[in-house]
């Protein structure tokens, strides 16, 4: 993502997004438990999904460490109805690490836990991401209904 803002560029991109079974961002590394994955299987409906991380990795450029970056994840269904209660995000910002250099970027990795999902229904849902309001990402969660073995 590339825009003009005031006096500099900004440069904030996503590197990387994925849904996970659990995930946890620590110290600039993330940890991933069943990762990459984008299909729910169960065999009858309504189901809860217990617990699924978002996984997001973004690239921060030089002139926007520090700045504060809105990020949103939404679950939407094939009509783009919203499937969470509530938003989920926040705000967040880069500091250059020791020893950066000019024109450097920085990775920022962040991880959005979704509880107690519930579907109602077989679906092909959309996991989205916007960075100060922007479209810039997004991975299908397909949930499907499985016969059961004869």
């Amino acid at each position: 993502m590339k825009a003009q803002r005031s006096c500099h560029t900004e440069y904030v991109r996503v590197t990387s997004l994925f849904l996970a079974d659990h995930a946890q961002a620590v110290n600039g590394k993330l940890y991933v438990t069943g990762g990459a994955w984008d299909t729910i299987n169960t065999r009858s409906f309504p189901v809860t999904h217990p617990h699924l991380s978002v996984c997001l990795a973004l690239e921060i450029g030089w002139e926007d460490h520090g700045r504060e970056v809105k990020v949103e994840v939404k679950l939407m269904n094939a009509d783009g109805k919203s499937l969470l209660a509530r938003p989920v995000g926040g705000s967040t910002k880069a500091v250059r690490a020791p020893g950066a250099q000019p024109g450097d970027t920085t990775p920022l990795l962040l991880v959005f836990n979704l509880l107690g999902l519930r579907f109602n229904e077989p679906a092909d849902n959309t996991v989205s991401v916007e960075l100060d309001g922007i479209p810039s990402g997004q991975v299908r969660l397909k949930v499907r209904q499985i016969q059961r073995p004869q």
